[in-house]
């Protein structure tokens, strides 16, 4: 009897080692992800760029943040995140908006350009990004992911530069960065 008391005790020892263990893991993992701020309300943590890529500038005024990413022979990102205190200040997440609303969305492209595709795509968070690509008569493309968190509009374009276009795999590569974003609201 003493010997399985001995045993549980012994095993519950090791459970608590490896959940401490796994915790502190999970802690440097996060520590080592990239963080934005915005505007002391939430953190955007992500992980790697897409490869060749880096972030070149940020601009962090008080109502808006831009992030220029750019990389040796790849089309540029523009990375720009600011409150919506007209159509979207009390939406929680993109999920939450209803299909008026995602029909309004999906209308500032389709207002503006012909050849427009959309599609869903979500973090591993669950928040739903919204893919639109524009695709010209020249078979060129440009594309816009798109976001909403606490009210603030979120999303990058990916342009063509220097004579880089922007490829179906470009496109991936930035839904797959975006996917592995975590939203993280700073407690009060």
């Amino acid at each position: 009897m003493k010997r399985i008391v001995t045993l549980i005790l012994c095993l519950m020892m090791a459970l608590t080692c490896a959940a401490a263990f796994a915790e502190e893991t999970v802690g440097v993992e996060k520590a080592q992800l990239g963080k934005l701020t915005v505007n002391h309300a939430f953190d955007i943590k992500y992980g790697d760029l897409p490869d060749g890529y880096t972030i070149k500038q940020v601009i962090n005024n008080e109502s808006d943040i831009t992030a220029l990413i750019q990389g040796e022979g790849k089309p540029l990102m523009i990375l720009s995140i600011s409150f919506d205190d007209s159509s979207f200040a009390e939406v929680e997440r993109l999920n939450d908006v209803t299909e008026e609303q995602m029909n309004y969305l999906k209308s500032t492209w389709t207002d503006e350009f012909q050849n427009v595709t959309f599609a869903m795509a979500e973090t591993a968070y669950g928040t739903q990004l919204l893919v639109a690509t524009v695709t010209f008569d020249d078979g060129s493309m440009i594309c816009t992911i798109f976001t909403i968190y606490k009210g603030y509009d979120i999303e990058i374009d990916i342009l063509p530069i220097d004579q880089n276009p922007v490829t179906q795999e470009n496109i991936d590569a930035v839904v797959k960065f975006l996917s592995d974003m975590d939203f993280v609201p700073i407690a009060e």
